[in-house]
């Protein structure tokens, strides 16, 4: 399942399912395993992810989702060979939380959004 399908499918969730779903980022690398297909590097790409990173990304994910914002996710494919070790230390995830705030005619207007980006460093 692509992300932006399985972003859709937990907002369609009422209040109470989307919450107890997202219980499960407390532990992110089996989160993910559970709900994406993943390669065996990108699965040993998260099993070797500190837990100050998962513990980050994981809060980062449970605000965004249960606010029910937009997630956009993004994967740079580079013409660059990836790195093809077990570590895949040429990996670069940049997760940002954007908030966007319009006043017209002296209503406020405020929009929010994840930006994923995942791409491979030269």
């Amino acid at each position: 399942m692509g992300v932006q399908t399985f972003v859709n499918a937990l907002y369609a969730l009422d209040e109470d399912e989307l919450l107890a779903e997202l219980e499960g980022l407390a532990d992110l690398v089996n989160w993910m395993k559970e709900h994406f297909l993943l390669s065996g590097t990108q699965e040993a790409y998260l099993d070797n992810m500190s837990t100050g990173i998962c513990q980050y990304i994981a809060e980062m994910l449970h605000s965004s989702l249960a606010g029910r914002i937009p997630v956009n996710f993004n994967q740079v494919n580079s013409a660059v060979a990836r790195p093809t070790a077990v570590n895949d230390d040429g990996k670069l995830l940049d997760l940002s939380k954007k908030s966007e705030a319009v006043i017209i005619n002296n209503q406020l207007s405020k929009r929010d959004s994840l930006n994923i980006s995942i791409s491979y460093l030269h």
